[in-house]
């Protein structure tokens, strides 16, 4: 009974001293990998980076053009009086030539695919060619203009199946061009940019809606879509946004945060390439969605 005892006191102690030494490995092992005093750093650099700015119509294409290029999708509303009460904007002038696609509102209704394809077309073919201002609508007028360039991207919507026509500055996803910058030295709030849009409600494809402009203040190099993650503009509204502008930096090895640089990897291809996780991640996705 007393060798059982000893031996269970033995078997008890060897189990608690494994225990403790497993465990006092892995708190040094933690303890001589990461530090164990931090400091925190305020930099203030002379140099900052604009945020780019995206201006995006819901409006895919100008009505007039849509219909003048494809007239058997279009025709005279229905009712023009019970039209013109609902929407008076369309009827300010001669409503003659009024017409509106075939979209099953105060029309017929063509089938699902005829108008997106229709859509698709005139961006693959028209703007290409005659340019986004032509088809689309115009470009916005900033302030200060020499200082920023206006570039014109397109983005999808899945959900109607169409592209629409944006503006941009300081967008550089896969750009070759450096970043703008602007001093930090002035003190108090200093003017970015200024936009001016200009769109008119009867421009609309869909009769039941008017077009309303998309905006997002983003990173340089980062992609999004205004319509998910921007703001909507009311019609006759000024805008006044203040803007922080802050970088996180992710600690490298051994910290597990998976942290690339980017734009140095973009410098070291000849300035190629993304430069950022997101367009990466953009890049995958959009691959699958043609594979699938």
């Amino acid at each position: 009974m007393r060798l059982t005892w000893k031996l269970l006191k033995s078997a008890i102690f060897i189990v608690c001293v494994g225990c403790f030494s497993w465990q006092s490995v892995s708190f040094f092992e933690v303890y001589f990998t990461y530090p164990t005093v931090t400091s925190i750093e305020l930099t203030f650099p002379e140099i900052l980076v604009k945020p780019a700015v995206t201006l995006c119509n819901y409006n895919p294409v100008k009505r007039e053009k849509f219909c003048a290029k494809y007239p058997h999708l279009c025709q005279k509303p229905n009712n023009m009086t019970e039209f013109c009460k609902k929407h008076p904007y369309f009827c300010t002038d001669d409503v003659s030539n009024l017409v509106i696609p075939k979209l099953g509102y105060f029309a017929s209704y063509s089938s699902d695919e005829v108008v997106p394809d229709a859509l698709m077309e005139i961006y693959i073919h028209n703007i290409s060619e005659n340019g986004a201002d032509t088809w689309s609508w115009t470009v916005p007028h900033m302030y200060p203009s020499i200082e920023s360039k206006i570039k014109t991207t397109f983005i999808f919507d899945t959900q109607r199946t169409t592209y629409v026509t944006c503006y941009s500055t300081n967008l550089h996803i896969y750009s070759s061009e450096e970043v703008e910058t602007v001093y930090s030295s002035p003190p108090g709030d200093s003017v970015l940019n200024v936009f001016r849009t200009h769109i008119r409600e009867e421009e609309t494809i869909y009769p039941w809606t008017v077009p309303r402009i998309f905006l997002s203040v983003q990173s340089p190099y980062v992609p999004i879509s205004p319509f998910v993650d921007g703001m909507f503009l009311e019609k006759n509204h000024a805008y006044m946004l203040n803007i922080r502008m802050e970088e996180v930096h992710l600690l490298e090895s051994p910290y597990k945060t998976n942290c690339t640089d980017y734009e140095d990897l973009w410098n070291k291809n000849n300035k190629t390439g993304p430069r950022s996780q997101e367009v990466i991640f953009e890049t995958i996705i959009v691959s699958y969605l043609k594979v699938a």
